[in-house]
């Protein structure tokens, strides 16, 4: 009887050894997969066309041509050097998270696709563009935001570039901070009714002074374009990194 016990419990050890190995192994497959994708979108970007292009009606940067013809959620490419941030960034007029979970092909990935923040907007006259991107255990997508803790880190690197259809943008990193949502208490830096109005975008302002974690040597003032970057973070599941720039 002992014997067979012994053999149930390494047939069960087994399974879920394997079980495992399989799950590891999809996993960074899956990566390898999203990797591959993401630099195949990005080659398609043609650095030699200068100038922009009407499209449907929309006055678009010709070198984002082809990406834009393939798939028309695409709004801009966000980068910051020395980080693996480096992605496309979709929009979507119904469902803004369409793309959390989500590739560039809209098929099925648990990496997903940076993307716009609901009732946010590209337009270079938006006080505040929000984009959301995931936190991967392997450090992809925008799991580097969580170097931002560290001021040595931003230090070295300040700037962030989001290039969208309508022209090439620059920003410099203002605020580095954690937030924790879905809480009555919670500041909702996500939340565009809070700078709707001059009264709103005062106290939103003030909000960032107090919830930094660092002080930059930057302010924000009421005429600044802001671009705010937002991924989980490991504190619990409801907190959140995010950094805060202002165009230059």
């Amino acid at each position: 009887m002992r014997r067979i016990i012994n053999k149930l419990i390494l047939i069960i050890l087994l399974i879920v050894v394997f079980f495992s190995g399989f799950k590891i192994a999809d996993y960074y497959y899956e990566a390898y997969k999203q990797k591959q994708l993401f630099n195949t979108v990005e080659d398609k970007i043609d650095k030699d066309q200068k100038g922009k292009t009407k499209v449907n009606g929309k006055q678009i940067q010709k070198k984002y041509l082809e990406m834009f013809e393939e798939n028309n959620d695409f709004v801009g490419w966000i980068k910051i050097k020395d980080t693996k941030i480096n992605y496309p960034v979709m929009k979507t007029r119904k469902q803004f998270d369409y793309y959390l979970m989500r590739n560039f092909k809209k098929q099925y990935s648990i990496y997903g696709t940076p993307f716009i923040g609901e009732n946010c907007t590209t337009k270079i006259a938006a006080f505040n563009t929000v984009i959301y991107g995931h936190h991967m255990n392997n450090g992809t997508m925008f799991s580097d935001l969580m170097k931002y803790k560290d001021k040595t880190f931003y230090d070295n690197h300040k700037y962030v570039r989001f290039n969208t259809l309508q022209g090439n943008r620059k920003y410099k990193i203002v605020y580095a901070f954690v937030s924790e949502v879905n809480k009555k208490s919670s500041f909702e830096y996500y939340n565009v009714s809070n700078w709707r109005n001059k009264k709103r975008k005062k106290r939103y302002i003030i909000e960032l002074e107090k919830i930094k974690l660092y002080e930059t040597g930057e302010k924000i003032t009421l005429k600044d374009k802001l671009l705010t970057l937002s991924t989980c973070e490991n504190t619990n599941k409801n907190s959140r990194m995010v950094i805060v720039c202002k165009l230059l």
